[in-house]
């Protein structure tokens, strides 16, 4: 993917330099984390960054034809950055919290059961097989 990347960028500046993608750090970790991949690894989908990468694209144009400045670009996509992080944390942490509640409680129920030990004896006489006259299984 970054060789294409690579290609495109080069064909769109018609040159080929070694800080060709300089100043798009902040862009591209605030697209990462906004997609919701993982900074450990092993989470997220290309759908999401492509989705997030749409988002940071429309709000640089949208405040590129308002007239602000490049700061203010940076700002507004630094600020999308933390706002990311913050709910990503939030939400993984609600759900870790729920994850850990419920694991809780399956070891609480799984430690009674296994000390009530339950057994259910039933005398041969207490059954009472015969059937009334005229019924039988239906």
């Amino acid at each position: 993917m970054c060789g294409i990347a690579g290609v495109i960028l080069v064909g769109r500046t018609s040159e080929a330099s070694a800080d060709g993608g300089l100043g798009f750090q902040l862009a591209a970790i605030t697209i990462v984390f906004l997609g919701g991949v993982s900074v450990l690894g092993g989470k997220g989908r290309i759908t999401g960054v492509c989705l997030a990468m749409l988002l940071v694209a429309g709000l640089q144009s949208d405040l590129l034809l308002r007239g602000a400045s490049g700061y203010t670009q940076s700002m507004a996509v630094g600020l999308l950055l933390i706002v990311s992080l913050l709910l990503t944390n939030l939400i993984r942490g609600t759900s870790g919290a729920i994850d850990a509640r419920r694991r809780r409680k399956s070891r609480v129920l799984s430690s009674v059961i296994d000390e009530s030990k339950v057994s259910v004896v039933v005398e041969p006489d207490a059954l009472d097989t015969s059937l009334p006259k005229g019924e039988g299984w239906v």
